[in-house]
């Protein structure tokens, strides 16, 4: 089995030409030398040693050294062990544990491997101890090694194989260990395979006498093998089930890499093999302009071959409507959110996640018994409990509004609903009159229930987290009351008034200023808006290869407004002046703020009410 300890640098990917550990024979003797086994500084060396006897008879030991400079001290031995052989040894890294192979008495075939251990790296090893049944045969178990101190790899003949010595592989510590795995081809061959070690996770080196060598047992490298990996899909509509073109596909990896694709006329979309890895958990995430987000989990990890990954995506459009959400049940006059409704949340808080652009507003809506001021009390209430529900969960409160309709808004069917033997038809408004024409007590309760709801609404798409402490974030909320929609303002450094509002459900601040008439946006804030989709060259009056020039905004252009929505009122088709020299997004005059209705302004209260 063995000669002399040699060793070989790796230059410029090429091993240098082998010279002698050692010269002096201290190391390398007459005997044979061979399996070494260095320490991680290099300082000490395991190996086995094979020399005969005074009756001619060869044993096998364990031998270690010490580096002395350049010299190495007198190697002892490490198992004492007269009438066995024991080589091939591996060593923990903390040096208290040895595995090595042997037939010492005790066995369960021709050689097994052992551990021994010891408390200190001073101390001698203990008595040694069989790795058992699970690893040993009655044929021979040999070449040991230790993987990140718990995968055990050796070679074994015992054990079902391709030829020879096989390599194999068990995970444990100890002496448990699970059921070895072979190794199998190209590792694996007709003849004989042993001594495997590993460089990195990704290369290492065995031996073998394998056809097609250079002599005997040869040394050979391995690497693994590259797999491929590919992924393509289609996205579709989900209302419509139509294909989905000009939708992102971005491919995100843990470690925050990330490669996209875009859909085609077809909604087909590939990505790039060569960015998919093996060992890695990705996130596909499927964005398109007026369409809720889908995320899609892709794991590389569960592959150990060539794997095509099909993922499709439906996806929903956000509608221009209030969702509703599903039932979330108060007691009568409370508003605490119980633990089985918070459940029903967990779809919404999803949605949340998948796109965290979007600002929703939770509406709460009562039924019309109590008086108008109570059920408008009461509903505020209760959407701010499911707010405060989102927010525990993660949820950016600068996401939220929590928006009570009271009895104001009673709800219009958006399909046939059947109660109590009778169907409430699609497009019905579940008004006061029309409750109570209804035939019976029970009736009237049905349509009372289905007014009591929850709903959610988008109302901007352009979010972005300040990064600033929740208490420093500006307090801008919405309520009615019976005097009308008051809306809370801030005012700037400039002592301006600030408001926020939403242009085509793209959120935006603007100037109140009831000294001028007309109303203003600045160029930059046109371009902004028409980067993020929400203005196009469709918005504006006039000739567009003239006002659109040099990726700039020609100053005295006029806007049309498809829509502009402040607190609860939203107002279609307004005209804007755009100025180029302003450095204030949005100024509003009293002609626009007066298309909602009549107004006054309260700056001790920092409000806006509209009657």
């Amino acid at each position: 089995w063995f000669s002399d300890i040699y060793l070989s640098d790796l230059k410029n990917s090429a091993w240098q030409l082998p010279v002698s550990a050692d010269e002096t024979e201290i190391l390398n003797s007459a005997s044979n030398e061979g399996t070494p086994f260095f320490d991680a500084k290099f300082n000490t060396l395991y190996f086995t040693r094979c020399e005969k006897g005074s009756d001619k008879i060869v044993f096998c030991r364990i031998m270690e050294t010490d580096r002395q400079g350049k010299r190495w001290t007198k190697p002892a031995k490490v198992i004492m062990d007269s009438i066995a052989n024991a080589g091939q040894p591996w060593v923990s890294k903390d040096e208290l544990s040895i595995y090595f192979a042997s037939d010492r008495k005790g066995g369960f075939g021709g050689k097994d491997i052992w551990m021994a251990s010891r408390k200190v790296k001073s101390k001698a090893f203990g008595e040694p101890v069989n790795l058992g049944p699970i690893i040993n045969t009655a044929g021979d178990e040999l070449f040991p090694s230790i993987y990140r101190d718990s995968v055990l790899y050796f070679s074994s003949n015992g054990h079902p194989g391709y030829g020879g010595l096989d390599l194999l592989r068990s995970c444990g510590e100890g002496t448990t260990w699970t059921t070895p795995e072979n190794l199998h081809p190209p590792l694996n061959s007709a003849g004989d395979d042993f001594a495997i070690i590993f460089k990195d996770d990704k290369e290492g080196y065995f031996s073998s006498n394998r056809i097609g060598g250079k002599g005997g047992d040869d040394i050979y490298n391995f690497i693994p093998k590259k797999l491929r990996f590919t992924l393509s899909g289609t996205t579709k509509d989900e209302r419509t089930l139509f294909t989905l073109g000009d939708v992102l596909v971005n491919l995100i990896n843990s470690n925050g890499d990330s490669v996209k694709a875009i859909t085609n006329e077809k909604g087909y979309y590939s990505v790039d093999p060569s960015a998919i890895n093996e060992d890695q958990v990705y996130t596909a995430i499927f964005t398109k302009d007026n369409y809720f987000s889908v995320k899609k989990e892709l794991n590389t990890n569960e592959y150990g071959e060539d794997h095509d990954f099909v993922i499709n995506a439906l996806l929903n459009p956000i509608p221009e409507e209030p969702i509703l959400l599903p039932d979330i049940l108060f007691d009568l006059a409370k508003w605490d959110l119980k633990p089985q409704y918070q459940d029903s949340l967990l779809v919404l808080i999803r949605i949340l996640n998948d796109n965290p652009n979007l600002v929703i507003e939770i509406r709460s809506h009562t039924d019309s018994r109590a008086s108008l001021e109570f059920n408008d009390d009461l509903s505020q209430k209760r959407a701010q409990s499911v707010v405060d529900f989102l927010i525990s969960k993660g949820i950016d409160p600068g996401r939220l509004i929590a928006k009570g309709y009271g009895e104001r808004v009673p709800r219009k069917l958006d399909k046939d609903i059947s109660r109590k033997g009778y169907t409430f038809k699609k497009g019905v408004t579940l008004t006061e009159s029309l409750i109570e024409n209804l035939a019976s007590n029970d009736l009237k309760e049905s349509a009372h229930e289905l007014n009591r709801r929850t709903e959610l609404m988008v109302i901007a798409k352009n979010y972005k987290s300040s990064q600033k402490p929740i208490v420093d974030a500006p307090f801008i909320s919405v309520m009615n009351d019976s005097l009308g929609m008051v809306v809370v303002f801030e005012f700037s450094d400039n002592n301006d008034r600030v408001i926020k509002c939403f242009i085509n459900n793209y959120e935006v601040e603007a100037i109140l200023d009831q000294n001028i008439e007309g109303s203003f946006i600045s160029e930059q804030q046109v371009i902004e808006l028409m980067r993020m989709g929400a203005l196009s060259k469709s918005n504006f009056e006039g000739d567009v290869e003239v006002i659109l020039q040099n990726n700039q905004v020609k100053d005295g252009s006029t806007v049309n407004l498809e829509k502009l929505r402040i607190g609860d009122i939203t107002v279609d088709n307004l005209r804007i002046v755009v100025r180029n020299e302003s450095d204030i997004p949005i100024t509003l005059g009293t002609i626009v703020l007066g298309k909602f209705g009549n107004y006054s302004i309260e700056d001790l209260k920092k409000q806006i009410i509209f009657k």
